[in-house]
């Protein structure tokens, strides 16, 4: 009888630890995609930026934060799904040499700084996205508070 007591305890405390495993692999999996997205979103915003770019003379779209990036959505090239009001953007930029886009430095669009702890997410005027953490990350936002238009972010 004792026994029976005692693997009832063991099969009891096995199962806790499962479940409790179970809940600490979700959390990671959760914040993995939610970064996942965050990334997808932002190099989506990057294409659609340099699509834009294209077909108006080189020039991003005009309007800061969330104005600028609807134009993308309104001439159709991102989806309403793609951006929201979590992300930074200042306009009035272009992809040739002396128009800041034309440097691959230059940040575009980027996590506003509580989105994440300790981390966000740039996308350059190259189209590519970093993430960038700890003392990079709050340099990076000290240096786009310090400028009225921006310079090239090196990391």
């Amino acid at each position: 009888m004792k026994t029976k007591s005692i693997i009832r305890i063991i099969l009891f405390c096995i199962f806790l630890f499962v479940v409790l495993l179970g809940f600490v692999f979700y959390k990671r999996h959760t914040v993995r995609m939610a970064d996942k997205r965050c990334y997808d979103n932002l190099k989506k915003i990057g294409l659609a930026m340099k699509q834009y770019a294209m077909d108006y003379k080189d020039y991003f779209p005009i309007g800061d934060d969330f104005e600028g990036l609807s134009l993308l959505v309104e001439d159709g090239y991102l989806k309403n799904s793609d951006i929201s009001t979590t992300y930074k953007y200042h306009s009035g930029y272009d992809e040739c040499g002396s128009k800041p886009t034309g440097n691959p430095d230059l940040p575009l669009c980027w996590d506003i700084a509580n989105n994440y702890k300790n981390y966000g997410y740039v996308v350059f005027a190259d189209g590519h996205v970093e993430r960038l953490e700890d003392e990079e990350w709050i340099k990076f936002l000290n240096h786009i508070k310090n400028q009225k238009r921006f310079s090239p972010f090196h990391s």
